[in-house]
């Protein structure tokens, strides 16, 4: 019983070990990924208004200081992008919504 048990355990841990794997090659991938669109993402960030021109050059001199990635920044900056899309949306449905019903009544 006592072999099943550490060849039970050997394959658990090889298992360990492949997962965690895949998982760095996935985590790399969206940090190149992340990287490819900084450019993108960070003009997006702007024309809403998620950051103004200072933040961004702040950022870009942590960039080239080493004190931050493109990719790690893309990241961290996401989800104030994302709700900044959100509400720019959102005041468009309002202004649709508002002339549809102008035109109803």
């Amino acid at each position: 019983a006592s072999s099943s048990a550490e060849s039970w355990s050997a394959r658990a841990e090889v298992e360990v070990q492949r997962a965690e794997a895949a998982s760095a090659v996935v985590h790399e991938r969206e940090m190149q990924a992340a990287a490819a669109e900084f450019d993108d993402f960070f003009a997006r960030a702007l024309q809403l208004s998620a950051l103004t021109e200072a933040d961004l050059d702040a950022l870009t001199d942590d960039i080239a200081r080493g004190a931050a990635s493109e990719a790690g920044l893309v990241v961290k900056w996401k989800p104030m992008v994302r709700v900044k899309e959100a509400q720019r949306n959102a005041g468009l449905f309002q202004v649709l919504d508002g002339n549809v019903t102008e035109e109803v009544l």
